[in-house]
């Protein structure tokens, strides 16, 4: 017999960004719209954000569509989230002043979590990751 698998949904994914912006990031000005959406399923990017040029446009956090898969742990997807709003406070894809040149120069998005009481989730993340990740893509690819 075959067990039906549930896939998170789009609503869940909403739901999450929600909840995180509300408990970690309400002070950041939503200055462009964001929306958050699964992507492709990809390995080795585990989310990403994008926007047009265009002051005002809609900035998209894109999360790889492994996620959908409840066997990865909901921290794992939070952290990637975190990381991601973290790139939009700094100025990476939003209309808020760009805080530096780089990205990721300085760790500066990991302090920016720590700062933010996420040291935990991402710490699980990482190990996480570490333990399980490669053994979830063969999976679910096979």
């Amino acid at each position: 017999m075959k067990t039906t698998l549930t896939l998170r949904s789009q609503s869940w994914l909403s739901f999450q960004f929600s909840r995180l912006w509300q408990l970690h990031f309400s002070d950041v000005p939503t200055v462009n719209p964001i929306t958050v959406r699964f992507g492709r399923f990809a390995k080795t990017r585990l989310g990403s954000i994008k926007r047009k040029k265009v002051r005002g446009s809609a900035s998209t956090i894109t999360v790889t569509g492994f996620f959908r898969y409840p066997d990865v742990p909901e921290q794992v997807v939070l952290a990637t989230l975190a990381h991601e709003i973290t790139h939009y406070l700094h100025g990476f894809h939003s209309d808020l002043p760009q805080l530096q040149k780089y990205p990721h120069e300085g760790n500066i998005v990991d302090k920016e979590l720590q700062k933010r009481g996420l040291s935990d989730v991402v710490r699980f993340q990482k190990k996480w990751l570490t333990l399980h990740w490669r053994k979830v893509v063969r999976r679910k690819r096979a």
